[in-house]
């Protein structure tokens, strides 16, 4: 997990304690939508359903510590340019180079 972005073992024990304060049953997992309504403050979207599939995570209902720490450290490290390509490739998935009103 630490590989995934270098973390500190001070990073990963702020990740630690931000998972579990937003674990609110405390039994170690934390659900999708709590995930991105919690720490995201976004609800669940097309966008969000991409991330979990460009990190593997597909259609999983709960995030692990790992898989929380995962989806942070690749979203962080994506720079304005590489999320701007991610919507696109979200919205274009024909590739053919439009996006279309009912894409939308």
């Amino acid at each position: 997990m630490v590989e995934l972005g270098c973390l500190t073992p001070g990073e990963l024990n702020k990740l630690y304690r931000l998972f579990r304060r937003v674990d609110e049953d405390k039994d170690g997992v934390l659900p999708i939508k709590d995930f991105f309504q919690d720490v995201c403050a976004q609800e669940l979207t097309m966008f969000s359903d991409g991330l979990l599939q460009l990190v593997g995570l597909g259609k999983k209902e709960a995030l692990s510590f790992g898989e929380f720490c995962r989806v942070l450290v690749v979203y962080c490290l994506f720079e304005k340019k590489e999320i701007l390509e991610f919507i696109w490739s979200l919205l274009d998935q024909e590739k053919t180079g439009f996006a279309h009103k009912d894409d939308f």
